[in-house]
This record gives structure tokens, C-alpha cells and sequence, in this order.
């Protein structure tokens, strides 16, 4: 029981990762509040975990609502305590195509839940955090960022700007015990994986990508967020991490990653000529 004292927030917990993730931390001892704007879905998460003998509140909300957050995390706080554990995982993906042909409208608002959704909850927890001189954030990206994502250009531009966004707050708070990584789960077999396919649009302009993937179980990503909310990598706060590392040996490594600017986006330009 690793987590035995903790309280950890989940948003999009009500299936795939974000469900995963919130099983994985409750069974380590964390009492676990799940969000997302599902009521049915995040009642069933916290009854699986209730079921289990672990702690557990559902609160939906819709993440792009500066207010609802603020609420949400509010009752978090009455009911369970205040946050150890963010894990900002609410995430969409629904315009495909190319840039000159989507609608700007729609192509926006998956930027917002994205990008927005974290920043909200990270803003609705962060200021306890520091009080306190405690607290990790997990912030969900994927393995697009920093990379052309052609034909679904409003999901690599968010998950690209939240590795930036992880990368700012980790250096804001370094020094006061709060920690912040950039976490890319891997492919996972998830709804929103089964929706792109299903949707036309999706299915004429990513079928042939997603035709090749070999999807990981969801307990694997979950498991890593779990090393995360243990301490075993807080040395590496601002890096880009995936399911597949080995989170421990990167620890150890931290000196050259830190000084090789690995595990972080960054833009290299040849050296002058002459």
C-alpha cells in the first residue's frame, strides 16, 4: 500500500486510462476522486474501487469550465482532502483532415479539452500543493508531440503545447517538492482509439496508421503512473516519459538526461558553417 495516506484526482476516469490509472492508485492505498463529465461512467469507477475496499468519490465535470473545476476540486478537498496526485488525463480527439478543410470551431474546442482542461485543474490544485511543499502532476500526452501529425493537427498542437506546459510548471516550482511530468501512455485500445475508426473522417485519414498499431493494456500505462505518484522519478520533473520506461533506471541516469537536455522537446539547428 505505496499510496496509503494519499489523495489522488483522476479526470477521464470513467473507462480506458484514466480508469485504469484510478484502480491502480486506489489499490496502492490512494483515496481517489474520479472525474469526468460521465456521471454514470465515473459512479461505476468509484464503485469498482468501493468494491475493492479502496476510497473513492465521483465528481463529474466538464473540464473546460473554470468554475465547475474550481468546484470540483473544492469537493474533493471536503470529501477526501486536499490533492497529492493530479493526473490530468480528460482528453479528445475528433477533427481529422487537413487544416484548410476542418472547421476551426471544432478544431478548437479539442484543443481546449486538451490543452485548457489541464491547465484548469492544474491551477485548481497546484497553490495547496505549494503550501503544503508537496504534490505531483501527471499531465497525459502522447507519443505525437513534437512530431507532424498530419491530417489531426488539432490533437498533436494540444498534446504538444501541454509538454511545453509541463515543462513551465516544473521549472516554476522547482525546489518546492512539487513535481510535474509529461506522461505518453502508448497505444491503448481506448473508446476514444475505437471512435476515431468508426468516424468517417477518421477512418479515410488515419485508418491505414492505425490499421498497424499494437495496442499495450491499459494496466500498463496505469502502473507507471503509479511509480510516478510514488517519488521513484520526481528527479526527472519536466521530462517526457512513456509507459515503456524504465522509470527507476532513468532516475539513475538523471545527471546525463539533465545535462544532454534529454526527454524534452527542444528545436536544433546545425552548427554555422565556417
Amino acid at each position: 500500500m505505496e499510496l496509503r495516506g494519499q489523495v489522488a484526482a483522476v479526470t477521464g476516469a470513467g473507462r480506458g486510462i484514466g480508469q485504469a490509472a484510478a484502480l491502480a492508485l486506489a489499490a496502492e492505498g490512494a483515496a481517489v476522486a474520479v472525474l469526468a463529465r460521465s456521471p454514470d461512467e465515473i459512479a461505476e469507477t468509484a464503485a469498482m474501487i468501493r468494491g475493492r475496499h479502496g476510497v473513492a468519490v465521483a465528481v463529474p465535470v466538464d473540464v473546460t469550465d473554470a468554475k465547475a473545476v474550481e468546484a470540483a476540486f473544492a469537493q474533493v478537498a471536503r470529501e477526501l482532502g486536499e490533492v497529492d496526485l493530479l493526473v490530468n488525463n480528460a482528453g479528445k480527439n475528433t477533427v481529422f483532415g487537413p487544416a484548410g478543410e476542418v472547421d476551426p470551431g471544432r478544431w478548437w474546442d479539442d484543443v481546449t479539452t486538451n490543452l485548457l482542461g489541464p491547465m484548469l485543474c492544474t491551477s485548481a490544485v497546484l497553490p495547496g500543493m505549494l503550501r503544503r511543499g508537496q504534490g505531483r502532476i501527471v499531465n497525459v500526452v502522447s507519443v505525437v508531440a513534437g512530431r507532424s501529425n498530419p491530417n489531426n493537427s488539432s490533437y498533436g498542437c494540444a498534446k504538444t503545447a501541454l509538454v511545453s506546459f509541463t515543462e513551465s510548471v516544473a521549472a516554476e516550482t522547482a525546489g518546492t517538492g512539487v513535481t510535474v511530468f509529461a506522461f505518453a501512455p502508448g497505444p491503448i485500445r481506448t473508446r476514444l482509439m475505437h471512435d476515431i475508426a468508426e468516424d468517417p473522417s477518421g477512418a479515410r485519414y488515419l485508418g491505414g496508421v492505425l490499421s498497424k498499431i499494437t495496442y499495450l493494456p491499459p494496466e500498463v500505462p496505469a502502473q507507471a503512473i503509479v511509480k510516478l505518484a510514488a517519488g521513484r522519478a520526481d528527479v526527472l520533473s519536466g521530462r517526457y516519459l512513456d509507459s515503456l520506461d524504465d522509470l527507476v533506471s532513468l532516475a539513475d541516469r538523471a545527471d546525463e538526461i539533465l545535462v544532454g537536455d534529454l526527454c524534452q522537446l527542444r528545436i536544433r539547428k546545425p552548427a554555422p558553417l565556417g
